[in-house]
């Protein structure tokens, strides 16, 4: 008998501890709400799932605020739905994202009210295979034997050399070569017209017929004339 009224007593103490927990629980559940989402496979990209297309592995569904401020996140390996719950009434985005998939609807925005559940499908169609990267053209590698380095070496020593050459060179040619100086005016070479004329006036000299000289006559005798006396005086 005792038993039995220790088993009412605690049955009381746990209603009376219970109730306000369960008050609380039905506050929330009339002030929050829920939303659900799910991926599958629009093989009609008609927007609506149809009896047999499967939902989609490896989707990430992505619950924002604004359409820009992230608020919650779930990635859904098996394919599995997914429900955001105890959200505070307000109006939020939901998308989905997947590097396998190509969503055949974009992000869905919707006004959440207190107590509300909402369910939302996304259909999305598998990505086209990339192809594969073409292959690189393999690359020419030469051993570094003795005999290489020697080589190069030698072609190193060469090109320095010709290089140091050239650069006498000029230096040679602006600074230390000596060129002929002018001839005089009085020695240069006649050219052009100049030398013509002098041709043609050696050959007109040439072609006069030539005369003795006349010999001069000594001073006492060629002006004796001069000194006689005139007959007449």
């Amino acid at each position: 008998m005792k038993t039995q009224r220790y088993k009412i007593a605690f049955g009381l103490i746990a209603a009376l501890l219970l109730l306000p927990l369960a008050a609380v629980c039905a506050q929330a559940e009339l002030t929050t709400g829920t939303v659900c989402a799910l991926a599958y496979h629009d093989a009609n990209q008609n927007g609506v799932r149809d009896f047999g297309e499967e939902s989609l592995p490896e989707v990430s569904y992505n619950l924002m605020i604004a359409s820009n401020v992230l608020v919650a996140n779930y990635v859904a390996l098996q394919g599995e739905p997914y429900c955001f719950e105890n959200l505070p009434a307000q109006q939020y985005t939901l998308n989905i994202s997947s590097p396998l998939y190509v969503p055949s609807v974009g992000a869905i925005t919707f006004f959440l009210r207190a107590g509300e559940r909402l369910t939302y499908e996304f259909g999305a169609l598998y990505r086209a295979p990339q192809s594969a990267p073409l292959p690189q053209e393999a690359l020419t590698v030469v051993p570094m034997t003795p005999s290489v380095r020697l080589g190069m070496a030698i072609s190193a020593s060469l090109l320095v050399m010709l290089f140091f050459c050239a650069l006498g060179m000029i230096f040679y040619g602006l600074f230390l070569y000596r060129r002929p100086l002018l001839s005089a005016p009085g020695t240069a070479r006649q050219t052009g017209s100049s030398h013509i004329a002098s041709v043609r006036l050696k050959r007109s000299k040439s072609d006069l017929p030539q005369t003795a000289p006349s010999e001069l006559a000594p001073r006492s005798t060629r002006y004796d004339d001069l000194d006689a006396p005139d007959e007449d005086g």
